[in-house]
């Protein structure tokens, strides 16, 4: 029986960047998926829906999770929301979320929430100590992914 993975993830950023440059990272989304940690292939399908594939995690020559996310994105600039919604084949990680900029005199204030939804394949015994080690991986990946946007803005602020 698969282990169901559901995560929720809101975390705010502040960047003395402007709107308009944060909006035009985030809406370039080769470019901005490339600073998450541990993306092998960000692929343009057309249509504004990209496919985003891991590296293999695992322990040994045991892959725990290598996942592949299609998603669909939507552009608001004049209200600063990107969005994303799942688009592809059941077996993917289904991920939707949307980033929110509010301009402020000083820079912006960045918000990302997304939820994602993934069925496990793990022997029974397995479940119960990979779940939160694998929580806690999405967590340290977002997180780093996060840092690495903000660097890039202050550095294309500067």
């Amino acid at each position: 029986m698969p282990l169901t993975l559901t995560m929720t993830i809101r975390r705010s950023l502040k960047t003395g960047a402007s709107g308009t440059a944060v909006f035009r990272l985030l809406s370039d989304i080769a470019r901005s998926a490339s600073f998450f940690p541990k993306i092998e292939t960000i692929s343009d399908l057309g249509s504004n829906t990209w496919r985003f594939e891991t590296e293999r995690i695992g322990i040994g020559s045991y892959t725990i999770l290598q996942l592949s996310v299609i998603s669909r994105y939507q552009f608001d600039k004049e209200q600063g929301i990107i969005s994303w919604a799942p688009a592809g084949a059941a077996e993917h990680l289904k991920v939707e979320g949307h980033w929110e900029i509010l301009q402020h005199p000083d820079g912006c204030h960045i918000l990302l929430t997304a939820q994602g939804t993934h069925e496990i394949n793990l022997p029974e015994f397995m479940k119960n100590l990979l779940a939160p080690l694998i929580r806690l991986e999405a967590e340290i990946l977002v997180n780093c992914f996060l840092d690495n946007l903000k660097k890039k803005l202050e550095e294309e602020k500067s």
